[in-house]
């Protein structure tokens, strides 16, 4: 929030000579404070200005205010009294409910509530004082007890008051009225029953040995504040009955005083404060009525005081005051917020213009100004011309009568001195004398070939050069007009005209090092030059004009003997070099605030003062920067409008605007600035806040790439004309320019290390600038880091060695099912094929015996069966699209079916349907199938069985395989020649399955196979 201004005292001229403040700014709740009364006032270390209210603590950097009320991580209570800077970067914030420790550097508050007197709470935390002493402790005051807090903020001692609960509920209790710190370390307590000594190495309240001459006397009301600590051991007061301020030492010993002559209600009564500003400085706030300064002198160690100053600001109510480093003064009201008078803006002085007859401030602008000795003479357009005596700030108005129009030759456009008692004057309607002795005036004569044009059109111009010469531009076209002053002669150059003055009529003069004039034109952006030693006129066109869209030119101002400053009154300020006629354009890019220049004024420290229509502007052509002034800056008139007079008695310039005219002094309107103290005020990650002023480098994961960085700079004196730049090292190590801008937002930040720098910048200086920053780190992806690609790595080379075992496994296993199905074949298709072959052989040789061929064809075909059969299940035990045992039990059970019916067999089969969907590799399957197979014929062989039962089922995810009958049984320990258990047990191994044969004699048999 920006200062609101308002000018709340205007002072007489002879007042505003002795330095008294007359411009006054405000800060109040339409500027952002969170309330009108002010209680507080504190300024901490890092420059910030911490504003006490009751609605809560407000804290201004110059430009923008930032509200603490009461609330979770904050104040205990909104309602804030008393404000105290204490060492190592921290706030003590008395409130209605405790005491509060504000650690600036980490924005931390530390509450302190006490319960000690249970039915007193209420008075005990009502923390209305805070002071500290010689030894850093902070001395907190509630209305019913006092607390002394050691420099670590622990809680060292309580003094408590006599009250009790009663004597609360009966009256206004006020244990504590005044607190008064001693170099020695002691303190000096004004309390309720008259002033007492705590003393530091007793750590007790002790009576005085010899009670101080500075406090009032016993018998007097202790009601009101008469003593007040200043400077570092020093008293003032203010003795009851005197006409007197006295200042004493800590001793006693009266040091210096002056006259008071407001020792009387209702200035003094309770609630005066005396504030010192600084060592040269004492403000005395009166209890209901406004202020006087109290200004000090120091010798020999000794401070004098000088005597007051008038009242100022009569009928406002103040509660406090402090100066910050800066130099500002702050003003706290009771309900009208806080008023700030700055240094930077009491170098203008103003004064009003009132014409004589309404009484009334004039309508019309002040066009040129001229000094004679104490008198200063000021033109108007319109109201006529005054003369002032700067001695007493009397002013008297002129008018001209009988002038034939006297409306219009009171149009005065300038004004020169040419005799010791005579003017002239320039007007709308031509040039008038005037006699400063007799006040009379009039027309100049017909003669030394006066031209009459002279009596007709305005006079837009005088300029007197350095040989005596004084020229007038003449309007209506009508060119130019020199008057010798030594030979009394005049010589008309009329305008528009060959051999004469070549353009309309001049607008502005300059002369240059050489004695050569340069002239602006009305209507024109070309100059006019007239050589002293040819005595001609020369049109010179000033480059870039119409490129630039420069208008017409209006001031001129000759710097060096070869550069003219120009002020277009639409483009800005033309640098134009006469030499080699080159010119340099500066405008709104480069700072100006306003295009239109209507006068330029080179100082002594090579600035140029610019008079424009948006204000008063100064031109640094070292460094190309521009100030500019207006209201909000002390100025006293919107816009100045009169052409500029150097005084050099005073060293001041003079010029004006609509109704007044105003003067400063040049070298002193630029107070040395020092840099502007930044800070990194709030950092948000992804949009939620992140703690400031951790020791290492703050540290974020990839998807924390949204960074936003809020930063403020210090300046209490002009705030709002901060201009920021700022820099990501780490992205981009150039300074980029913010304008006003107080926040910086970084989306999609690729992983790296940055550091975040921001500076207060003074034009386009970036080197000098203090720079705060912040550093911190974004981590990458695990996917752009270096354990994901050694992660990435080892899982590459895990997966090829799973493949490369896979694959070895599929090969064995190929291998595997090559063999098995080569020795099947050799084992079961081959011996066959042998029997088949043996017995062709038999049967060749036996073809005279039908019968032994019948045989052995009958044995052929039983062999080829055979050999039919084993193929069927070979290829049946490797085809891939029997995958589940569902479809491999439909032909096992088809098998045990046919070959126990044909043998009288009774087949009784089970399937849980589980079973079905169980999943068997190829080799699992087939043994399966063997096993079962092998049980299926050894039943029809040996069992003698009449009824069978088959039994699939699941027991977890093992299959079950139940193959039981009623036969013969056989004893399992009986040896025997027999390969086929042999062979299910060594299937059953290779899957290190469970094969069970339980069997008895004459009770059967019963196979259990189980895959767990």
């Amino acid at each position: 929030m920006t200062l609101g201004l308002l000018v709340l005292y205007t002072l007489p001229f002879a007042v505003i000579a002795q330095g008294i403040p007359h411009f006054v700014e405000k800060l109040t709740t339409a500027e952002g404070l969170s309330s009108n009364i002010i209680t507080d006032l504190v300024q901490d270390d890092n420059g910030f200005l911490w504003i006490a209210t009751p609605d809560g603590l407000t804290r201004f950097d110059g430009t923008e205010t930032i509200h603490y009320p009461e609330g979770a991580n904050s104040l205990p209570h909104s309602y804030v009294y008393c404000l105290k800077k204490l060492p190592g970067h921290y706030l003590a914030i008395g409130t209605q409910a405790g005491l509060s420790f504000y650690n600036e550097t980490t924005g931390a508050f530390q509450n302190f509530y006490s319960h000690h007197q249970p039915p007193l709470d209420l008075y005990n935390n009502m923390i209305i004082q805070l002071e500290t002493d010689a030894h850093g402790n902070c001395w907190a005051a509630s209305n019913n007890c006092i607390y002394i807090f050691n420099p670590q903020h622990k809680l060292k001692k309580i003094i408590c008051s006599p009250f009790t609960v009663t004597t609360a509920l009966r009256e206004r209790i006020s244990f504590v009225r005044q607190i008064l710190p001693l170099s020695s370390g002691d303190v000096l307590l004004h309390l309720y029953n008259g002033w007492t000594r705590f003393s530091i190495s007793a750590d007790t309240l002790l009576p005085f040995r010899q009670r101080p001459a500075f406090l009032p006397k016993v018998s007097e009301s202790f009601l009101i504040n008469h003593t007040f600590k200043i400077f570092d051991k020093h008293v003032i007061t203010i003795p009851s009955g005197k006409d007197s301020l006295i200042i004493f030492d800590e001793t006693g010993r009266e040091e210096s005083s002056c006259y008071f002559p407001y020792n009387k209600y209702p200035y003094i009564f309770w609630s005066q404060q005396i504030i010192p500003l600084d060592s040269t400085h004492l403000l005395l706030l009166f209890h209901n009525d406004g202020l006087v300064i109290i200004p000090v002198h120091w010798q020999s160690g000794i401070p004098l005081l000088s005597p007051l100053s008038p009242m100022l600001f009569d009928g406002a109510k103040y509660k406090t005051a402090l100066r910050d480093d800066q130099g500002n003064w702050w003003l706290a009201t009771t309900n009208e917020g806080l008023q700030k008078i700055s240094p930077s803006h009491q170098y203008f002085t103003g004064t009003t213009l009132i014409d004589q007859q309404s009484r009334n401030p004039i309508r019309y602008e002040v066009t040129s100004l001229i000094r004679q000795g104490r008198r200063l003479w000021v033109s108007t357009y319109g109201n006529g011309f005054f003369d002032i005596d700067l001695s007493t700030g009397h002013q008297s108005q002129h008018q001209l009568t009988a002038t034939g129009d006297g409306r219009w030759a009171n149009f005065v456009w300038n004004i020169t001195q040419q005799e010791k008692d005579t003017l002239w004057l320039g007007t709308q309607i031509g040039l008038f004398w005037y006699n400063l002795s007799t006040g009379k005036h009039g027309r100049l004569p017909n003669r030394s070939g006066k031209p009459p044009i002279l009596d007709s059109v305005a006079i837009t111009t005088q300029f007197l050069d350095s040989h005596g010469l004084l020229w007038m531009g003449l309007g209506k076209g009508m060119g130019l007009c020199c008057y010798d002053r030594q030979s009394r002669l005049f010589t008309w150059y009329p305008g528009n005209t060959a051999g004469a003055y070549p353009l309309r009529y001049p607008t502005g003069v300059t002369e240059d090092g050489k004695g050569n004039l340069w002239f602006t034109n009305d209507a024109s952006n070309q100059l006019v030059q007239w050589n002293r030693q040819t005595r001609q006129f020369t049109v010179i066109s000033v480059p870039y004009t119409a490129q630039k869209h420069i208008g017409g030119l209006g001031a001129i101002c000759c710097q060096a003997d070869s550069i003219l400053w120009l002020g277009d009154i639409t483009g800005g300020l033309i640098r134009f070099n006469t030499r080699d006629h080159t010119a340099s354009l500066y405008n709104q890019d480069n700072g100006l605030s306003n295009c239109h220049i209507s006068d330029i004024y080179a100082d002594r420290q090579k600035r140029l003062w610019l008079v424009t229509e948006g204000g008063l502007v100064c031109f640094d052509p070292r460094r190309t920067t521009f100030t500019n002034y207006s209201t909000k800056d002390g100025l006293p008139v919107s816009y100045p409008t009169a052409n500029f007079l150097y005084d050099p008695q005073d060293s001041c310039l003079y010029t004006g605007g609509h109704g007044s005219y105003f003067y400063f002094n040049p070298d002193k309107a630029f107070p040395g600035r020092s840099a502007k103290r930044i800070f990194i005020t709030d950092m948000r990650v992804n949009g939620a806040p992140w703690p400031l002023n951790q020791a290492e480098p703050a540290v974020f994961r990839s998807q924390q790439n949204d960074i936003t960085i809020q930063y403020a700079a210090v300046d209490l004196s002009d705030g709002p004309s901060t201009r920021y730049a700022y820099r990501l090292i780490g992205a981009d190590t150039g300074w980029m320019t913010a304008g006003k801008q107080r926040q910086i937002n970084f989306s999609h930040l690729p992983p790296g290390h940055y550091t975040f720098q921001v500076q207060a910048v003074d034009g386009n200086d970036t080197a000098n600038a203090p720079v705060a920053g912040i550093s911190f780190r974004i981590d990458p992806p695990f996917t752009r880091t270096a354990g994901f690609y050694i992660l990435l790595l080892l899982v590459t080379a895990t997966a090829i060695l799973i493949l490369y075992r896979y694959r070895s496994r599929q090969l064995n296993r190929t291998r595997q099912i090559r063999s098995e199905i080569s020795r099947n074949l050799h084992d079961e298709v081959g011996a066959n094929l042998t029997d088949i072959s043996i017995s062709s052989l038999l049967a060749q040789r036996q073809l005279h015996d039908e019968a032994s061929v019948n045989r052995i064809l009958e044995r052929i075909y039983q062999d080829s069966q055979l050999v039919s059969e084993s193929m069927r299940d070979i290829v049946w035990s490797i085809n891939p699209d029997i995958d589940t045992l569902g479809e491999a039990l439909p032909r096992m059970l088809h098998y045990a079916s046919s070959l126990l019916e044909a043998n009288c067999i009774e087949l009784q089969a089970e399937i849980a349907p589980e079973v079905e969907r169980l999943h068997l590799t190829m080799k699992q399957r087939r043994d399966v199938y063997l096993i079962f197979k092998e049980a299926i014929n050894n039943m029809v062989r040996h069992s003698k069985a009449t009824c069978a039962i088959v039994k699939f089922y699941l027991s977890g995810k093992a299959l079950i395989m139940k193959i039981a009958d009623n036969g013969a049984g056989f004893d399992p320990m009986t040896p025997t020649t027999n390969n086929g258990l042999k062979n299910m047990h060594e299937r059953a191994r290779q899957h290190r399955w469970k094969l069970e044969i339980n069997s008895r004699p004459q009770y059967g048999t019963t196979i259990i196979l189980n895959t767990a």
